[in-house]
């Protein structure tokens, strides 16, 4: 496939397929934080979400998860990485599953311009294998370890020749 017809790959809106933004680790992490309470009660992500929403009760947080409009759930990221800084195990596994998810849609890039990922097809482009490398930006990356360290873990067990470039500015 040339270069020239790459089209987008996700990023198709909040709704449906919008993995590693804000909004997506913010209602995921609703998510995590309900199936603990449904299996131990309490822990300290539902806690803290609760806490943003204004829920004054567990039975509160349910309606205004529920309510017209939604929550503004990509207001709820830096709740759910201050979460993670302390290792609160949801919001750790929120964060490093949004780093997997962009990986995942990454290798499909990658994929997608490389007929295989040997040194024949990629060299047939115009590169070498070792010189492969993956650039990202934005709010998520920039304030998310966690992020980075699930994307970075599974491009390396897949990808092993490509780079993940370091933010330099």
């Amino acid at each position: 496939m040339p270069l020239a017809k790459l089209r987008a790959l996700g990023g198709w809106g909040h709704a449906i397929s919008d993995e590693g933004s804000g909004y997506s680790i913010g209602l995921n992490a609703v998510k995590a934080a309900l199936r603990v309470h449904d299996e131990w009660g309490d822990g300290p992500l539902l806690r803290s979400l609760m806490d943003a929403l204004g829920a004054v009760d567990f039975d509160d947080f349910i309606l205004k998860l529920n309510s017209e409009p939604q929550p503004d759930y990509a207001a709820l990221f830096p709740l759910v990485q201050e979460n993670a800084i302390v290792d609160e195990p949801a919001a750790v596994s929120v964060l490093e599953g949004a780093g997997l998810q962009l990986a995942l849609r990454t290798g499909i890039v990658i994929r997608r311009l490389f007929d295989r990922l040997d040194d024949h097809s990629v060299e047939s482009r115009g590169v070498k294998l070792e010189d492969i490398s993956i650039a990202n930006h934005g709010g998520v990356f920039e304030n998310s370890n966690q992020v980075r360290k699930g994307l970075k873990f599974m491009l390396q067990r897949n990808f092993p020749h490509v780079t993940l470039l370091q933010k330099t500015c």
